[in-house]
């Protein structure tokens, strides 16, 4: 790049946007009077996270000699020019918030709108007394980059933020709910360098009513996350496939070669997960319930919990099934459309085959049953449509007389607490509006049935967390990347919601399903394909990594 010395003195812009041009001399700091933004504190470069600092030539920015021109290349990078008795030096480095190089670009092209000072693009150029720039009285509170020249190069410019170094958001990133969609979402964003906090309403340890399953598809998407011995960790079991009970006949159905399931209790994997978050980099608040959305001119920046607002740049809802934030947001419809509901309950008793879940199908409903630990099984029993009434009559004399249909199970003792959920089916209208983006079970549930619901959570995560960083890095795209993760939940969910119906006429059709397993029992292709739909293994190449 060769720099025109009259054209930085005039205050042109050499290759980019204009951003600010002094004539050669030191100690200056530059800001403009148009920006108005809170500023508690200011730091350095270096110490606000500088992610780059390119030598352009094969000679990195010294900072040695005197500012004789800066501009904003692309978003978020600032190009220097040093001015050294050998000739000019150029470097680049990486604004800590992208947004700032954004709001530089605009205010610089809005004054070259109005006219403004065309010897420095519309910019105020005030001496500093010790080199570290303040906050001027009379102007207001600054948002810009100022230099406090002389020193290292990563001294030589200082951004003036808030206390959290973003802008006057209290984190990039305020994700509701730290189950696995939401811990999923807080560590790839963590990872990417964002500020995340997660506010989680109760405390770990927390029990959750769930078949505490993962599918093979779920087992892929972990280890994508890194969490692959996560579940091993935890003293999980492996699966490695299903037996089916229907019209009393009964079929194991194993998974595909190569691949499996787990069986993970989620008072363990929540916590597990949640924990991972934090090591990530993510700030994990338990027991602090969000109560409601912060809008500004039809955005949402943030959340209302009981101790204030929480302000951040995007927000994410993984608050579950009924997802308070998701009606607050207005993006869903009235109720449930179907009637079902589950009872979870914990027997001392192993598995009828190690490593095998187990599915029965009755006429009213199913039984599902797989072992989470030693001489510990789950029991998921799920009640469809007029038998709901019988369970409100009494839930634990209904679980027993369903687990009858498991006999290895039917005496055993109940361990721990009957836990209740349902109904399942709220539709939802969509899953993204201007700032916020839902995830899980949020965004769309699942039946208790094949394990998906957690496959989803974490795809939805991963999906999530690459449209909020493009949002996070250029707001301007952000309407486009949150279309595009609604196109991908939508048609990742459209498919295995026809998968799910085809499963739930045979569940409500006894011996249909039979017939169907004993045809799948006889033809290992036919079983291979069906549990790539069902388990989810079609889907994991398609997410986004």
């Amino acid at each position: 790049m060769v720099v025109d010395d009259e054209a930085a003195g005039r205050g042109e812009a050499c290759g980019g946007q204009h951003l600010a041009a002094v004539a050669p001399r030191k100690d200056l700091r530059v800001h403009h009077p148009a920006v108005a933004r809170h500023t508690r504190h200011e730091q350095d470069f270096a110490a606000a996270g500088v992610t780059d600092f390119a030598a352009q030539k094969g000679r990195g920015f010294r900072g040695e000699g005197e500012l004789a021109h800066a501009s904003v290349e692309r978003p978020g990078r600032v190009r220097l020019v040093e001015r050294l008795a050998e000739g000019d030096r150029v470097g680049e480095f990486v604004l800590p918030s992208i947004t700032e190089a954004h709001r530089f670009r605009r205010v610089v092209e809005a004054d070259k709108a109005q006219g403004a000072d065309a010897a420095f693009g519309g910019h105020r150029v005030v001496p500093l007394d010790d080199g570290v720039p303040t906050t001027t009285p009379g102007v207001g509170e600054l948002d810009d980059v100022h230099a406090g020249w002389g020193g290292a190069a990563t001294q030589a410019y200082r951004l003036p933020v808030s206390g959290n170094g973003r802008s006057g958001m209290d984190a990039d990133a305020a994700i509701v709910g730290a189950g696995p969609a939401g811990a999923a979402v807080a560590t790839a964003l963590a990872r990417r360098g964002w500020r995340v906090v997660v506010l989680e309403r109760r405390v770990f340890p927390r029990s959750k009513p769930c078949g505490e399953c993962l599918n093979p598809g779920a087992v892929a998407l972990l280890a994508r996350l890194g969490w692959s011995d996560v579940p091993a960790r935890l003293g999980g079991r492996p699966l490695v496939g299903w037996a089916v009970t229907a019209a009393r006949r009964t079929r194991w159905l194993p998974f595909p070669a190569g691949v499996h399931g787990w069986a993970v209790p989620r008072l363990l994997l929540d916590e597990a997960l949640a924990e991972a978050a934090r090591v990530a980099g993510a700030e994990v608040r338990q027991g602090v319930a969000a109560e409601g959305l912060v809008w500004h001119r039809g955005r949402v920046i943030g959340v209302r919990t009981r101790a204030g607002e929480l302000r951040a740049r995007v927000v994410v809802a993984a608050d579950g099934l009924r997802s308070p934030l998701r009606r607050a947001a207005g993006l869903a419809h009235r109720g449930p459309r179907r009637r079902r509901v589950a009872l979870v309950g914990a027997v001392a008793a192993p598995a009828r085959r190690s490593g095998w879940g187990e599915l029965v199908v009755l006429p009213d409903g199913v039984v599902g049953a797989v072992e989470v630990g030693p001489g510990r099984t789950n029991v998921v029993a799920v009640a469809h449509d007029d038998a709901c009434d019988a369970v409100r009559g009494g839930a634990a004399a209904w679980f027993d007389r369903r687990r009858a249909a498991l006999p290895h199970l039917a005496a055993a003792p109940r361990c721990g607490p009957l836990l209740a959920s349902g109904p399942f089916d709220y539709p939802v209208r969509r899953v993204a509006c201007p700032g916020l983006l839902l995830v899980g079970d949020a965004a769309g549930y699942f039946d208790p049935f094949t394990g998906q619901g957690l496959a989803h959570a974490l795809a939805d995560a991963l999906a999530a967390a690459a449209a909020l960083d493009i949002a996070l890095r250029d707001p301007s795209a952000e309407a486009a990347a949150w279309r595009v993760y609604a196109r991908r939940v939508r048609r990742r969910r459209a498919r295995a919601h026809r998968w799910q119906r085809l499963v739930d006429l045979g569940v409500r059709r006894p011996p249909l399903l039979a017939a169907a397993t004993a045809a799948l029992a006889v033809a290992p292709p036919l079983t291979h394909f069906l549990w790539r739909q069902v388990a989810d293994l079609a889907m994991v190449d398609a997410v986004t990594p």
